[in-house]
């Protein structure tokens, strides 16, 4: 008895769906690869384009948001040659000592014409402006670390109270536009003065107003003004208006 032929359409039919299956898993690890490829690609598009940082995660150094950078220029001490607030540029003809000579207490002086209270001591090394004082107040509000150093006559003038003391370069300062004669505010602290051209803001008798006035070397005195003592100790010589009583200039 002859025996029957096996079929074979089952082996072929399992070698097909064998064959299909793996077809669709390969599919579907393709569909799950592409939106990978499509976030990296975005990503380094938001980095090039947006100014947030390339593929690295750092800044865009051309200075878009994120870049959160600060000028190393104009800044206190840096000595930059013009001086530069929140990116405002300022006129160089405002900055520094100026013509009659307004640097307050702290500042990097050449000598002492470069100061309104013509007072520059070397201190530590470090050239600086020291205002004539009466007490601490005199010393503070412009720079800070500073107090009145008083002698046994009652006067003195500022000094630094760190004993390795720097100074804030000159090139940073913004004096004062106000001319002499100008009124100006008893502010009793150091930055009574910064309003006018001289830094110094003074007046000749207690019921007279403060007005601007300047150290009678760097500047001629008007014809309404004197030279004469601006404290009473005769150790500054100020334009002051002559007269007992006087008014100031808006």
């Amino acid at each position: 008895m002859s025996s029957l032929p096996i079929p074979r359409t089952p082996r072929i039919l399992g070698f097909c769906y064998l064959a299909s299956c793996l077809a669709i898993a390969w599919g579907c690890d393709s569909l799950k690869e592409a939106p990978q490829d499509g976030a990296a690609t975005g990503d380094a598009g938001a980095g090039a384009n947006g100014g947030d940082g390339g593929a690295s995660g750092q800044p865009d150094p051309s200075g878009g948001p994120g870049s959160g950078g600060t000028s190393s220029e104009g800044g206190p001490g840096t000595g930059g040659d013009a001086a530069v607030d929140s990116g405002e540029v300022v006129d160089p003809a405002t900055v520094g000592a100026g013509p009659l000579g307004a640097l307050p207490t702290g500042y990097c002086c050449s000598s002492d014409d470069d100061c309104r209270n013509r007072h520059c001591e070397n201190v530590g090394g470090a050239k600086m402006c020291l205002d004539f004082c009466l007490d601490d107040d005199a010393c503070t509000g412009i720079t800070t670390g500073f107090h009145c150093a008083l002698n046994t006559e009652g006067y003195g003038f500022c000094q630094p109270t760190s004993t390795a003391p720097t100074c804030v370069a000159k090139a940073t300062y913004r004096h004062g536009l106000k001319p002499l004669g100008s009124c100006c505010q008893p502010l009793g602290d150091g930055r009574q003065g910064s309003e006018c051209l001289s830094g110094v803001c003074d007046r000749n008798g207690a019921d007279n107003p403060y007005l601007c006035t300047t150290d009678c070397g760097k500047a001629t005195c008007p014809a309404t003004f004197t030279c004469g003592h601006a404290d009473d100790f005769g150790l500054r010589f100020e334009c002051l208006p002559v007269g007992v009583s006087y008014s100031c200039t808006p």
